[in-house]
């Protein structure tokens, strides 16, 4: 296990500290304090941060055995979840992480979840989602969101209940006379 966290501290330690931290912030204290150590162990070794790592990295092709862990992944709750819930689960969370999600596979709340955006951030995740994304990456994160997804549903269960305006009787009788006459 210990190599694959100094695998991922390289990585880190290649991209920008904002993204690092970031990153670092979505793991749980068990995953977070090795990396935070072996990210400590590099900078105290001098060793320069080199982004082309990390690209590099993200960017080859998946192997065989790739694509047999991505076709044996399991998103167990998130495909069924109710549109308000994916909302509130994205709910601060920077755009290209949600085209990510977006563009690993087409999900059954997909439209709704669009439909649903302001015009601008549609626009914006459209733009985002021109931009190649690991599908391994794009698992990782539906993990993670999976994982909160359940405080998402509650919240969105909590939300009152809102029914289209109901149209004044005058304007139903306008409406019907118009076909009428």
């Amino acid at each position: 296990m210990s190599d694959a966290y100094r695998q991922s501290a390289l990585l880190l330690h290649g991209v920008g500290e904002a993204d690092r931290n970031w990153i670092l912030a979505q793991l749980a204290a068990e995953e977070r304090e090795p990396l935070t150590q072996h990210l400590i162990e590099l900078k105290g070794l001098g060793m320069p941060v080199d982004g082309s790592l990390a690209a590099r990295f993200l960017t080859q092709p998946l192997t065989q055995k790739d694509v047999r862990e991505v076709k044996s992944a399991e998103c167990k709750t998130f495909p069924d979840a109710s549109v308000e819930a994916i909302h509130l689960l994205f709910e601060g969370e920077p755009m290209w992480l949600i085209a990510a999600v977006l563009s690993i596979r087409t999900w059954p709340w997909h439209d709704a979840f669009i439909n649903k955006l302001d015009t601008s951030r549609r626009e914006q995740i459209r733009i985002e989602m021109r931009e190649s994304v690991p599908i391994k990456l794009g698992l990782a994160l539906v993990s993670r969101l999976e994982a909160r997804l359940p405080n998402a549903v509650d919240e969105a269960e909590r939300l009152p209940i809102v029914s289209p305006p109901l149209t004044s009787f005058s304007q139903q009788i306008h409406r019907f006379a118009r076909k009428w006459f």
